[in-house]
């Protein structure tokens, strides 16, 4: 009868605990992604500096700017999907109950779930290619980027964890709302 009793309480916590864990991933993701931001940031305005004082670019900005915005976009989404920032068009919501709302909400996270494990799963692929090749940006001073390809890989792949942590709310809570309101 005790055990009875102790599962749930177990699974409570553990689901507590994966909640927390994917909270702080996704949060984890939206500080790499701002200090990447504020180094891209800087970059530009060194290249602005230069290019007006000295009639010099900074070699590499542009083509490592635009490297760096793929990481900083994929690394955001996770957060973009905590907080359903992320545009839906809910025409016909409104002529739903509840029930329907709900069920409409889980169909939704899952294939939302579904696509970005298919985009993380070959976003890892290409990484892993770009590593063992060792693929190089075609640049005046040719750089990897690979570390950016296996971000970008693994920024999905938190995606994906929080697109379930919502289903997981939204099939086991009696309300699910977004963690952002």
């Amino acid at each position: 009868m005790s055990m009875s009793k102790d599962r749930p309480k177990g699974a409570a916590l553990a689901w507590s605990a994966c909640d927390r864990a994917i909270k702080l991933l996704v949060d984890s993701c939206l500080i790499l992604s701002c200090v990447i931001l504020a180094f891209m940031t800087l970059l530009g305005s060194a290249d602005v500096v230069a290019t007006f004082l000295f009639d010099r670019p900074v070699p590499l900005v542009r083509e490592l700017s635009e490297v760096l915005l793929a990481v900083v976009i994929f690394m955001s989404l996770a957060l973009v999907a905590r907080e359903e920032r992320h545009v839906k068009v809910d025409l016909f919501l409104g002529y739903f109950g509840p029930a329907a709302r709900r069920w409409l909400r889980v169909v939704a996270l899952t294939l939302s779930a579904a696509v970005m494990a298919l985009l993380a799963w070959q976003s890892a692929e290409l990484a892993l290619a770009s590593f063992t090749e060792d693929e190089r940006a075609m640049a005046a001073i040719r750089f990897p980027v690979w570390p950016a390809k296996i971000a970008v890989a693994f920024g999905l792949g938190i995606t994906v964890l929080e697109y379930l942590r919502l289903l997981g709310r939204a099939l086991f809570t009696e309300t699910s709302v977004p963690d952002g309101v």
